[in-house]
């Protein structure tokens, strides 16, 4: 059952039910400042839940209800900011107990669903399918990786073969990223008994007109952040997701 609310909606159940600890990704609180202008649309949004039956008295419709509480109450969160030109697209992947739910904002509401098997899975599904650009790996501390990937791509294929990359491979990557269309962050919490920790680093994902690359972090021995640049695959996602303590 997919269902979708409004940012009004959304904050009318966030009133029942008193779960206001929703994914900051979403960027989905109070739209209203006026106190009048809130209270009018918060009416409104009441009908609209009781209309599609989703509301009952005080009571939500209970797979509705399920799903926010996995959402404020989540044990695991993976955190999606994806841009593609001017445009930016969040999403959420929460994690409570056996529940997984996905959350979408789609700029004037949010959309959730219940999803079973592999975050990893999901989370390509929802990026769609793509290509992997072909290259061997290329692993350096996270900093100086982020600084080749932001260059020129003259000065990316020679900073990338400083870091150890081919010659073959650092033009395959520069002449990639002089075409990328799509950008995504995706980043991990974990909240245990009121503790917050998030994980170090996070994951890139790179669409470009050759390819979709990732970058995915790691932890040295010394407690360094490195980072792995790699061709995108369903399989890395999932290792990925791993490396930042879920799946």
């Amino acid at each position: 059952m997919t269902v979708r609310l409004d940012f009004d909606e959304l904050e009318l159940t966030r009133e029942i039910t008193g779960n206001d600890l929703l994914p900051v990704v979403l960027a989905a609180g109070p739209r209203h400042e006026d106190e009048v202008a809130h209270r009018d649309a918060l009416e409104g949004a009441r009908s609209r839940l009781k209309e599609r039956n989703l509301l009952k008295g005080e009571d939500l419709h209970p797979t509705l209800r399920d799903m926010l509480t996995s959402a404020s109450r989540a044990t695991g969160q993976v955190a999606v900011r994806r841009w593609a030109g001017s445009q930016m697209l969040r999403l959420c992947l929460v994690e409570h107990g056996e529940a997984h739910v996905l959350l979408v904002n789609d700029g004037e509401g949010v959309a959730m669903r219940s999803v079973t098997g592999s975050l990893g899975a999901e989370l390509w599904r929802y990026l769609g399918d793509a290509t992997p650009l072909k290259f061997g790996s290329i692993n350096a501390p996270a900093e100086q990786l982020a600084l080749a990937l932001n260059a020129e791509p003259g000065d990316m294929a020679r900073r990338l073969m400083a870091l150890g990359a081919t010659k073959v491979d650092a033009v395959s990557v520069a002449k990639a990223m002089a075409r990328r269309g799509a950008m995504t962050e995706i980043t991990a919490i974990r909240r245990i008994d009121g503790v917050t920790d998030r994980a170090p680093g996070g994951v890139a994902v790179y669409d470009t007109a050759f390819g979709r690359i990732m970058a995915t972090p790691s932890t040295s021995s010394d407690g360094a952040l490195w980072a792995t640049l790699t061709p995108a695959t369903p399989q890395r996602m999932g290792h990925a997701l791993k490396s930042l303590g879920l799946e």
